[in-house]
């Protein structure tokens, strides 16, 4: 949601009394852009140093607000100058980060933080021959942006290799057949050559096997190139229990991976 306000401070100040102000408001987006108009520049100058003069007080990101104008600065080391301050009405219990800009300068209020803004903003001096001050009236327009908190967004996680593991079982797409033990088995010649450096030589190497209708792996167990596949596929070595057959399907499990260069 966006605002539009608009502050008159009539020449009063000085004389104990608030200034009388107005305000107009119109909803467009989330952000607010106030006009704070200094109406008898030359009265509010009877103000001391540190003596504010405040706008009305307007709406953005679901809190209040109000610019702060100090005519002869909020300090006395810089009393030739104008301060201006975007104040909070409140107290700030969550991180409420709110741009407000000056020439390329900005600022943010953050939790624990009611007012941001320039003590130096521009000298009385450079602001009385400037064009900005007619007829002891000028202007501040105050562009007030709440940004919006981004959308968390879960990201799952990867599960790359059961889509692997899903080709592998369903075969599709296969270009090259393996010999293990009497049985047949079907695989991808990228995806091997991808993941074992034995395989990009044996499948794309100078002496590559693009002509046999099945490659025979001697001495291997057809259950031992089954778990290896598996863990080409999907980078999971299968569960092995206790005994000494497992034992035994361990260590061939290890020794096949060393033979074709699977260094995890």
């Amino acid at each position: 949601m966006a605002t539009t306000t608009a502050t008159t401070l009539a020449a009063s100040a000085g004389d104990g009394s608030s200034p009388p102000s107005r305000s107009t408001v119109t909803t467009i987006a989330a952000q607010a852009y106030h006009v704070l108009k200094i109406n008898g520049y030359s009265n509010t100058l009877k103000a001391g140093c540190h003596y504010p003069l405040s706008s009305c007080p307007f709406s953005a990101g679901g809190h209040t607000w109000h610019v702060s104008y100090y005519p002869n600065g909020c300090r006395d080391s810089n009393k030739d100058c104008i301060s201006i301050f975007l104040a909070l009405e409140g107290i700030v219990t969550e991180d409420r980060r709110t741009c407000w800009q000056k020439l390329h300068s900005a600022c943010s209020i953050d939790t624990g933080t009611r007012a941001r803004g320039f003590e130096n903003f521009i000298r009385r001096d450079e602001l009385e021959l400037s064009e900005y001050l007619n007829d002891d009236y000028f202007a501040i327009a105050a562009h007030v942006i709440i940004p919006k908190e981004k959308p968390s967004v879960v990201v799952p996680p990867s599960n790359m290799h059961l889509h692997y593991g899903d080709l592998l079982v369903s075969k599709e797409g296969t270009d090259v057949k393996f010999l293990v033990g009497g049985e047949m088995f079907a695989a991808h010649r990228l995806v091997l050559a991808a993941r074992s450096p034995v395989f990009k030589v044996e499948l794309f190497g100078p002496t590559k096997k693009g002509t046999i209708d099945a490659i025979q792996i001697d001495n291997m167990e057809a259950r031992v190139f089954k778990a290896l596949l598996g863990f080409i596929y999907t980078d999971i070595w299968p569960e092995i229990g206790p005994g000494k057959d497992n034992v035994a399907m361990a260590q061939q499990l290890f020794a096949a991976a060393d033979r074709y260069g699977l260094q995890r």
